[in-house]
């Protein structure tokens, strides 16, 4: 099923109801057809998704993510960072992932991070069509290479998370585990909620 822009959960509509999770990737065909199919099993299991399906128009390299998508990554529970071969080469992607590295360590707060196509040492290390994506962003960048630096450090810290490896496993097996994985974290946060209350 192709989830279009008129049925997904974005922007100001999702101040309605309490975003779980903020997923994040880069809107080309190869990835789509996958987040596509996890947002629909997200949305299913009442976990309700921030997402926007955006592609970055190659002239516009504006760093600054808008507002709504600022507060989705603040106001959710978790993230999931989907890493294609381009999703480097996003700077939208890129500042995303900057802002969900600085809550790693909260301790309501859980990133999984999901390799698509991409192994996880490609990712960690910043090889091949990682490499060539900051190489370009340093040369674009020459008056702000620690805007750059935090992007590189953001990816390392972020794929050095357990998560999913598409690659190996059938796609509807990795979704499958990643919902249980996920209501499994939500039931926790409940239930310290719960907690919380009682003392």
């Amino acid at each position: 099923m192709k989830v279009t822009k008129e049925n997904f959960i974005s922007g100001p509509s999702s101040s309605s109801r309490p975003i779980h999770v903020y997923l994040s990737f880069i809107g080309d065909n190869e990835t789509c057809r996958f987040t596509d199919s996890l947002w629909v099993a997200l949305e299913s299991n009442d976990l309700n998704t921030f997402w926007d399906d955006k592609k970055l128009d190659p002239g516009d390299y504006s760093i600054v993510l808008p507002r709504h998508f600022l507060r989705a990554i603040r106001k959710s529970n978790i993230a999931i960072v989907v890493f294609s071969k381009s999703y480097a080469s996003s700077i939208w992607c890129l500042e995303e992932l900057s802002e969900i590295a600085e809550r790693i360590h909260e301790p309501r707060y859980t990133v999984f991070p999901i390799f698509y196509d991409v192994d996880s040492s490609e990712v960690q290390k910043q090889s091949n069509s990682f490499e060539k994506a900051f190489a370009e962003h340093e040369q674009r960048f020459t008056t702000n290479l620690r805007t750059v630096c935090n992007w590189r450090l953001a990816i390392k810290q972020v794929a050095n998370l357990p998560g999913w490896h598409v690659q190996r496993e059938p796609e509807p097996q990795v979704i499958d585990d990643i919902i249980k994985e996920l209501k499994r974290k939500m039931r926790e946060l409940v239930y310290a909620d719960v907690d919380l209350v009682g003392m």
